[in-house]
């Protein structure tokens, strides 16, 4: 029986923060081209992007670029060309909200961005259909909307299952764009929905006073894996392409672990890139990734790790991590 495949998606602000998710034990990562994705300020040139994928690629690790905003028709053929370099570049897949990119025949894999506002059934089955390998699922969504939307579709499905959490649906919040000239639809939303708030009832008095009141506490599903995996997702999305190295270190490290316990009790699971990130219990601070061909150290330099999610305080330190060549 073939096994099926199990894949931890990290974030890449840029080289250095893809490395790190290599490294602590993402099976996938996903970064942003120069224009066009939904993380304006977390753009990378192609030649970047192209590192990217040859580190990664050494442990079969998949590097997913987005090409995630709305497209203006005289822009088309600047997208279609920054694709084509993408691909050349070896990314193994684009992930995309305009449906004009579907059109222009790229050899590469198309996923369906959560900026597609992606969450019935019916829409899942038309983007397989579409000719989209893969859906990416807008948030707020039940365990059991998630498990119809898996059954209905021949693509794999992808979920976020860490992070910043929007008010509105996906691609469908226009509060950016109402308020200011940055939309979220085009990668620069302003996030008014950070702000403080007074409430005031429809006499004018006020209910509440400075507070966040459409500000959504971060999403964690670490103890929700093994139902996801059952519910039928293949993919398991890290956010934070705009967070610093820290971040993606303790967050990838933790869901590695989280996500190989859950393997662990299910025998047709396999996670989908070579190698193993593991503590080293002889040095702390210490990961490795192992995979066959040889290796060698390469030393970093990292803030102090805790908790998962909580910011890194205190003096950085020095620190080894095994790398194959």
């Amino acid at each position: 029986m073939e096994m099926k495949r199990i894949e931890l998606l990290a974030p890449a602000r840029d080289y250095r923060s893809a490395v790190a998710a290599v490294d602590y034990g993402a099976d996938a990562v996903y970064i942003g081209g120069a224009k066009f994705g939904a993380r304006q300020a977390a753009g990378n040139s192609t030649e970047e992007i192209a590192r990217v994928a040859e580190y990664a690629h050494r442990y079969g690790v998949r590097v997913h670029a987005t090409l995630n905003t709305l497209l203006w028709d005289d822009e088309l053929e600047e997208a279609e060309r920054q694709a084509r370099a993408l691909i050349d570049a070896g990314v193994d897949a684009l992930i995309v909200q305009d449906m004009a990119l579907r059109r222009m025949n790229l050899p590469v894999e198309l996923h369906a961005s959560t900026q597609m506002c992606n969450r019935t059934a019916e829409g899942a089955r038309f983007l397989a259909e579409a000719g989209f390998a893969r859906v990416i699922l807008e948030r707020a969504l039940s365990l059991e909307e998630i498990r119809a939307i898996c059954a209905a579709t021949t693509a794999e499905v992808e979920c976020f299952v860490h992070g910043a959490i929007c008010v509105g649906y996906s691609g469908r919040c226009f509060l950016s764009r109402s308020l200011s000239a940055r939309s979220g639809n085009r990668g620069a939303c302003s996030q008014p929905c950070r702000l403080t708030y007074d409430l005031v009832d429809e006499s004018g008095r006020t209910v509440v006073k400075g507070r966040h009141l459409l500000s959504v506490r971060d999403l964690n599903l670490s103890d929700r894996i093994g139902e996801l995996i059952d519910a039928g997702i293949t993919s398991f999305k890290i956010e934070g392409r705009l967070k610093d190295i820290g971040y993606i270190k303790n967050v990838v490290s933790y869901y590695r672990q989280r996500i190989d316990r859950a393997l662990a009790s299910r025998p047709g699971f396999c996670r989908s890139s070579v190698g193993e990130s593991r503590p080293d219990a002889g040095r702390v601070g210490v990961f490795l990734r192992r995979s066959p061909g040889g290796s060698r150290i390469v030393r970093h330099a990292q803030s102090c790790r805790r908790t998962v999610g909580a910011h890194c305080a205190g003096r950085s330190r020095e620190f080894y991590a095994l790398r194959a060549v």
